[in-house]
């Protein structure tokens, strides 16, 4: 009984220790990272994010394959796969899933599905400038949605609006200006 106390309390104490070993947060501006580079295509996504101080190694790591990432992105328009996963990539990156997930969630603040779905509104929106007639289910589907529902909740979920409602609102605004913010 007393030997089974003393592992306990040694658990406890351990565990103690290992919170208060953890390295401190810092706290990171979601905002400054927009969906093209910082070029702000679409309107800020939230307050700043805490998360772990990493080891300076890791850190770097995790910065190269969000900045290839980025060019991946920007260059070969992936995100318009609409099976597109975090697998196909990390292949493409020659690095795994886990480093992708980090990397983007470190940078970007989000979480690879809503990073694809937010390169995917910003297309959407660059396209129905260049096409103001098009038909919301081919806007969605040339965007790289499976559905109308998935591209409606993206949409929301970024924009604040459904999607035909904030088309019309801004429709005219958009064509005038050319809608410079999320040019690929």
């Amino acid at each position: 009984m007393i030997f089974m106390s003393g592992i306990i309390l040694a658990l406890f104490i351990f565990y103690i220790i290992v919170l208060l070993a953890r390295p401190p947060k810092k706290i990171i501006d979601r905002r400054s990272v927009g969906c093209h580079g910082g070029e702000g295509c679409l309107p800020e996504i939230g307050a700043n994010t805490e998360v772990s101080v990493l080891d300076p190694h890791m850190e770097e790591t995790l910065s190269r394959i969000f900045v290839r990432m980025e060019d991946y992105f920007k260059q070969q328009n992936p995100y318009l796969e609409s099976n597109l996963s975090i697998d196909m990539v990390a292949r493409h990156l020659y690095t795994n899933k886990v480093y992708v997930s980090k990397a983007v969630k470190r940078f970007s603040g989000l979480n690879f599905c809503q990073y694809v779905n937010r390169y995917r509104i910003c297309y959407s929106i660059n396209l129905y400038i260049r096409r103001p007639a098009i038909r919301m289910i081919e806007l969605a589907h040339l965007s790289g949605f499976n559905s109308m529902t998935s591209f409606n909740i993206s949409f929301r979920a970024f924009m604040k609006d459904k999607p035909g409602d904030w088309f019309r609102t801004h429709r005219q605004e958009l064509i005038d200006t050319g809608w410079k913010g999320g040019s690929m």
